[in-house]
């Protein structure tokens, strides 16, 4: 074998790296604008957010359960498209549903004992988003 060859098999296996990362990169550049987007507008905004004792917290798990069905959509359409699963994508599906999971307890059991479930989730959310940056 060639070195030119040996260079194209590794550029070929770099080129479809790439190609099945893209659907993953979408959900991290969506969920960290979405997040980014609605911490600011909670930052600036703190009157609009926080006008009673619930609505942080409708606020905190509306948005995010809307963008959960969506990403769910998008990722089965996408799914559908590509016609394979990778290994890596596999892993991060399982981490995102834990995470989902996990959301979904944390939220219950923090209305159940009446506490504000946004500190909790968004550190949820970021260790769920780092894991995922570390594996890919």
């Amino acid at each position: 074998m060639t070195k030119e060859e040996q260079i194209k098999i590794i550029n070929d296996a770099i080129i479809q790296t790439k190609t099945s990362l893209k659907p993953l990169g979408y959900n991290l550049l969506f969920w960290g604008i979405l997040i980014i987007s609605m911490s600011l507008f909670h930052y600036f905004f703190p009157e609009l957010v926080q006008f009673s004792y619930y609505s942080s917290t409708v606020y905190w798990i509306l948005i995010p359960v809307i963008a959960m069905v969506y990403t769910t959509y998008y990722n089965i359409k996408t799914g559908k498209t590509i016609g394979y699963e990778t290994i890596l994508g596999r892993v991060i599906k399982i981490i995102w549903g834990v995470f989902g999971g996990s959301w979904i307890a944390i939220v219950t059991i923090d209305l159940i004992y009446n506490d504000n479930p946004v500190q909790d989730m968004l550190f949820l959310l970021g260790v769920t988003l780092t894991m995922s940056g570390l594996i890919i």
